[in-house]
């Protein structure tokens, strides 16, 4: 998977999260969707990172690196 699957898959995990935000209104969903869209860059690379790794799926921690290179801290 490329650069271009990966947003693609971002972009299709933040819209079903922004429409469960929708029906639960609750602020945390709100606030956590913003958050996420707000690094959306970052986080395509991160998920490209992790889906070129041979284990799948990415254990916690190779989750949290991925993050990390990225300068997202978890």
């Amino acid at each position: 998977m490329d650069q271009t699957d990966a947003r693609t898959a971002v972009r299709a995990t933040l819209a079903v999260m922004a429409r469960i935000a929708r029906r639960t209104r609750t602020p945390a969903d709100d606030m956590l969707t913003q958050m996420l869209r707000a690094n959306e860059d970052r986080l395509v690379e991160a998920v490209a990172d992790l889906l070129a790794q041979k284990g799948q799926p990415p254990s916690d921690d190779d989750i949290a690196a991925a993050l990390n290179r990225v300068g997202i801290t978890v």
